[in-house]
């Protein structure tokens, strides 16, 4: 069990509200590809588990998702 203070954007800050998550394990995995000293593929998957996970209180990561891209060194 994970719990959240929420905090309102008053002065001085007041607790709204409390938040319980679920406990939950992250599968991620990266790899990259080094293509040449200045450039490099990369490919990255999160929550390969398929799991209920919270980054942040109010804010679910939704299933299976990943990233690709490229990365310059310059």
């Amino acid at each position: 069990e994970r719990r959240w203070a929420i905090l309102a954007s008053t002065s001085p800050l007041v607790v709204a509200g409390t938040m319980e998550g679920p406990f939950a394990v992250g599968l991620r995995l990266d790899f990259e590809w080094i293509l040449s000293s200045s450039m490099s593929l990369y490919l990255e998957g999160r929550n390969l588990a398929n799991q209920p996970l919270y980054r942040f209180a109010g804010y679910r990561e939704y299933g299976i998702n990943g990233l690709v891209g490229v990365r310059m060194n310059f």
